[in-house]
């Protein structure tokens, strides 16, 4: 076999790194958050790393709907931020398998035209597929912070967390509130998909959390819708 048709293998150092992570986030998962551990013992199949694109210190995670339970990733640096990624992607595994099942979108089967949705964890447009898979998925992730701030000593850490469960609640309530506004987009069970996780994110947005966590948060929900605004008025002017 010629040397570019070999598979890559991880180094020796960076698999043993990749399998205490992994190790770490389980661990945590399955004493803190029984439900979402359950999720991925029973559908989490592989884990496939990726290095981060153009040398960027941000991680990087993905999941295809024709691949149930299987994970791109770059390395993550801490078990807590494993732990994050793999609930996050294992609730577009689940959303995927659903939306293979059951007509949630009126124009089902078309995921990227029409991308004219604002979404506040991506720097583009989205279509109604990417903005439902989003909600979907950061409702969960706002659920694992607030968990997770109550185990968490160390203040950094603890308002760290408030201000993710902060971010992501507030940033999955105004994206589910636009997928209601749109009477046509949704099929009924659709609607009635989205008015349930509605229902969660109000139960969610209940939990009190620290003022100085959502000034933080709304601070950094703000910058996102400014600079987003900004560069897609620059795309769509060509300067």
């Amino acid at each position: 076999m010629a040397a570019a048709e070999r598979p890559y293998r991880l180094p020796e150092d960076e698999l043993r790194l990749w399998r205490a992570t992994a190790a770490g986030a389980m661990r945590l998962l399955r004493a803190r958050h029984a439900d979402y551990a359950g999720e991925l013992d029973a559908g989490l199949r592989t884990l496939t790393p990726v290095p981060l694109a153009g040398g960027s210190s941000a991680g990087h995670s993905g999941s295809a709907a024709e691949m149930f339970g299987g994970v791109t990733l770059s390395r993550p640096l801490h078990a807590h931020d494993l732990a994050e990624t793999l609930v996050h992607e294992m609730q577009h595994s689940k959303l995927a398998a659903v939306m293979h099942l059951v007509d949630l979108l009126a124009e089902p089967g078309t995921q990227e035209p029409g991308a004219r949705y604002y979404a506040p964890w991506r720097d583009d447009p989205r279509p109604l597929y990417g903005l439902l898979h989003g909600t979907y998925a950061f409702m969960s992730v706002a659920r694992f912070w607030s968990r997770e701030a109550a185990f968490l000593s160390d203040p950094a850490e603890r308002h760290r967390a408030h201000v993710r469960c902060a971010r992501w609640r507030e940033a999955a309530s105004e994206t589910k509130e636009a997928m209601l506004a749109d009477p046509s987009a949704l099929t009924g069970t659709g609607r009635r998909f989205v008015a349930a996780m509605g229902k969660a994110l109000a139960e969610l947005r209940t939990v009190p959390l620290p003022a100085s966590a959502v000034r933080e948060a709304r601070s950094q929900a703000e910058d996102h819708r400014a600079r987003w605004a900004e560069r897609n008025r620059a795309a769509a002017t060509g300067s």
